[in-house]
């Protein structure tokens, strides 16, 4: 049995799959899916479909805007600490909830991860106080083992990065801050979300065992 590692975003490398892409301008926000590869003997299934439309904060604008609350039922909105994008502290990032388009954040490019953050939170799960596509890819003919661990985000605009890493560092000390010279001035920003997990293709009607490679 084969066992591939699969990260999802839209720009494909080797041994991973693309997965959802995330655009925001001002305090709108659009999940879109960007998978990019057919699931073979080395890929995975993607998780998103081409093109589809997970989230799309007009749609969603009564609960986005937080004119129907019910994003106040849950503990972490209330409870600083609870539920953050920043890593340690001081908490110099936002919280993901209340999962809606109140933040306070001096920094475009900063306000722009916590929001996808938060729209992520919401698409990857089921029954979600929010109208809302949940990623959920086509995993038939494929045995799938979640790995657990952060996702982690590639910024494709106003500059695209070359590589991913995880929100929430800790830039209070820092000479310059984790937004200098990425901000638009447009306010608009896409970026690419992947997710790890793992798989090995069906080959009977008993699961026996994996090798990792």
């Amino acid at each position: 049995m084969r066992s591939v590692s699969n990260l999802g975003a839209n720009l494909g490398q080797i041994g991973r799959l693309p997965n959802m892409n995330i655009a925001q301008l001002g305090n709108f926000v659009n999940a879109i899916g960007a998978s990019g590869f057919t699931s073979s003997a080395i890929f995975c299934p993607g998780s998103a479909s081409v093109f589809g439309l997970y989230f799309q904060s007009e749609i969603d604008s009564y609960f986005w805007r937080g004119l129907i609350p019910t994003e106040m039922l849950y503990p972490a909105s209330w409870v600083p600490g609870l539920a953050e994008t920043s890593v340690g502290f001081p908490q110099t990032w936002g919280g993901i909830y209340p999962r809606n388009n109140a933040l306070y954040q001096v920094q475009g490019v900063k306000a722009s991860a916590v929001l996808a953050n938060r729209v992520l939170s919401i698409v990857s799960q089921s029954s979600q106080p929010h109208i809302y596509t949940k990623l959920e890819g086509d995993y038939s003919g494929f045995r799938m083992f979640e790995t657990g661990g952060s996702p982690v985000w590639q910024r494709l605009y106003p500059n695209a990065e070359p590589r991913c890493g995880t929100f929430g560092a800790n830039d209070s000390l820092w000479l310059t801050s984790w937004g200098d010279g990425n901000t638009s001035s447009g306010e608009g920003y896409m970026w690419n979300v992947w997710r790890r997990y793992e798989c090995c293709q069906k080959a009977g009607q008993i699961f026996l065992s994996s090798v990792h490679w």
